[in-house]
């Protein structure tokens, strides 16, 4: 309280106080940051995995034709 009655605010204490609150909040930001990298990296082999999936699938589905093709012509000479 001032001489007149009035709370006051000590402009050095809150000074520091919002310095360690950006300090927290920088910490904060730079986990999410990393934490993201880590998920975006993730999802980079996700998407090479589906890549090689789909190229297998693919390969498996011409394989399939093929083979029914070639059951029904021995179905043709029986």
């Amino acid at each position: 309280k001032g001489e007149d009655g009035y709370l006051r605010i000590r402009m050095e204490d809150m000074f520091y106080a919002v310095v360690n609150s950006v300090k927290q909040l920088d910490d904060i930001v730079q986990k999410l940051t990393a934490d993201i990298k880590s998920i975006l990296e993730k999802i980079s082999s996700y998407d090479a995995q589906i890549k090689m999936l789909i190229d297998e699938n693919n390969a498996l589905k011409a394989k399939n034709a093929e083979l029914e093709k070639r059951i029904e012509a021995l179905e043709k000479h029986f």
